[in-house]
């Protein structure tokens, strides 16, 4: 991954190292791995094979901690000679597939959802712009509801968002803003200030 951590070469001497230090505890050893999700498994196969050489090395050398941990959720489904003594489930705890070529299990289902409610809903004229840069402008009256989040709380600023309300799909209109966004309500006629609202999961 190129993130945290030091390279295999490196492994042994950060062990001893660690070991040598009294105020310090070895207590895991891991990896992660990069392209797990992924149909092609020549990667995880290759680091697969250097985790299990490492883990040798430290047998030999009686540095081998407790804990030794490499799978991910992808992992976790699709290659068990991975597991070691711990897995580390991520996306695929909320009911989530680690990626469209790895899917969960059928029967698992999604077990996250995201709600907000609508804090004010208002009719524009036609001809008003919305949010930032008035990327939005109004066709004609349109109802349009805002929702107090944004990008600070993770709402992506991509193009086709939208969120469900009383059960039906309301577009995202305008920029996200970085703790708001605006919705399209003529379709949802029934929306009132307070309905709860559906970022991620189901309603209806």
């Amino acid at each position: 991954m190129g993130r945290l951590g030091v390279l295999p070469q490196e492994a042994i001497a950060l062990a001893e190292q660690i070991t040598n230090t009294p105020s310090i505890i070895l207590e895991g050893l891991f990896t992660y791995f990069a392209r797990a999700d992924e149909l092609d498994t020549t990667t995880s196969d290759r680091q697969e094979e250097i985790f299990r050489g490492l883990i040798t090395e430290f047998e030999i050398m009686s540095l081998c901690p407790p804990i030794v941990h490499a799978a991910n959720s992808a992992i976790s489904l699709t290659l068990p000679s991975a597991h070691f003594n711990l897995v580390r489930l991520g996306i695929a705890m909320y009911g989530l597939h680690p990626s469209p070529d790895c899917p969960t299990p059928e029967g698992i289902r999604p077990a996250l959802t995201w709600k907000s409610v609508l804090g004010q809903v208002k009719t524009l004229p036609p001809g008003s712009g919305v949010s930032y840069g008035h990327e939005y402008i109004t066709h004609g009256n349109e109802r349009v509801g805002t929702i107090p989040l944004g990008y600070a709380n993770g709402f992506r600023r991509i193009k086709g968002n939208y969120v469900l309300i009383a059960g039906y799909p309301a577009p995202v209109i305008g920029r996200v803003c970085i703790d708001q966004i605006m919705v399209q309500l003529d379709e949802v006629p029934q929306a009132r200030a307070g309905d709860t609202v559906i970022i991620l999961g189901e309603q209806g």
